[in-house]
């Protein structure tokens, strides 16, 4: 993901820079920003993001590209001013291979596992069994090669410890849990004065095939067409490769005059947003990726103090 629009990420890099660490930092371009530059403390270099299509091609072509580009930005960053620990945020799990060299050389490997890749790709691709079983390996090599592994929830350490045979306490649970502080300042009692009386329901995230986005609008379609109600606008906050499927899909219900997809905003933005919602919602259906991921939009939308409708998964209940 781009920084420091990824919050782990950035919160991560600021820590290490706090506690007087030097850090250098590889990630995609997003449009407007620099290639190089300092941002508090931190060093960024992009590449720029030269494809980003739907589908197993599209997906295999991104990916080539970025490892590509991160493996002569990283010889770049190790020409210029050295290093001795390696970061890696997944997905790919592939990266391990980029680090390869510099572990041999002696530098130490930190694995930050985002996302269970084989149960994300299940989720996204039922018959991609060859996927998956990729994945599982370069899962299992990257978990091999570090020397720490970092995951995002006990749900993920558990998966991992019964996939894997590594000592549980190389295994350290790093939460995605949103700052109390910043969150209180935005939060406010939900209020549709704004939205010309209209009740407002927030969605955050991605939208990809695997996240519901689907059973959202058919929701909405019985809201306007089986229970009569017009009093209501959904704003669709964020982006993914299932957007203009979902606007397609959107128009096809005859909900134009209900839903607004914003696409991605900055952080701050969607909180305001968020907060002034009446209720938020995440689609997420039960599969073997989302009971096992704790979401971070719920985690927002609990610190907000809006009203969720959610569905009952295991990643939801270890949340509350």
């Amino acid at each position: 993901d781009t920084y420091p629009q990824d919050t782990r990420v950035l919160k991560e890099a600021t820590t290490l820079t706090e506690n007087g660490y030097r850090v250098a930092l590889i990630c995609p371009r997003r449009r407007g920003q620099r290639l190089r530059e300092t941002a508090d403390g931190v060093e960024v270099y992009r590449y720029p993001r030269l494809f980003a299509g739907g589908g197993q091609f599209g997906l295999a072509l991104e990916y080539a590209w970025a490892m590509a580009a991160l493996t002569v930005l990283t010889f770049v960053v190790w020409l210029r001013r050295g290093f001795d620990i390696i970061h890696l945020h997944n997905p790919p799990d592939a990266l391990c291979l980029i680090a390869l060299p510099y572990k041999l050389a002696g530098k130490r490997l930190v694995y930050d596992q985002h996302d269970l890749v084989p149960e994300l790709l299940q989720a996204k691709s039922p018959g991609a069994g060859s996927l998956v079983r990729l994945a599982t390996l370069l899962e299992g090599l990257s978990c091999h090669l570090a020397d720490a592994v970092l995951t995002e929830s006990e749900a993920a350490r558990r998966v991992l410890l019964a996939r894997r045979r590594m000592r549980a306490a190389k295994l350290t649970v790093v939460g995605n849990g949103p700052e109390s502080a910043r969150m209180a300042a935005l939060a406010t009692t939900g209020s549709s004065a704004g939205n010309n009386g209209r009740a407002t329901i927030g969605y955050l995230g991605y939208l990809d095939p695997q996240d519901g986005l689907e059973s959202l609008l058919a929701s909405l379609e019985c809201l306007v067409r089986d229970c009569g109600r017009q009093d209501f606008h959904c704003l669709v906050i964020g982006d993914g490769e299932a957007r203009p499927a979902l606007q397609r899909e959107a128009a096809s219900r005859g909900l134009e005059r209900f839903v607004s997809f914003t696409g991605r905003l900055s952080w701050e933005e969607a909180m305001r947003l968020l907060a002034a919602a009446d209720v938020c919602v995440d689609p997420a259906p039960l599969n073997v990726y989302h009971d096992n991921n704790t979401a971070v939009k719920v985690l927002e939308y609990m610190a907000l103090g809006r009203p969720m409708v959610l569905y009952d998964l295991a990643g939801h209940r270890a949340a509350a």
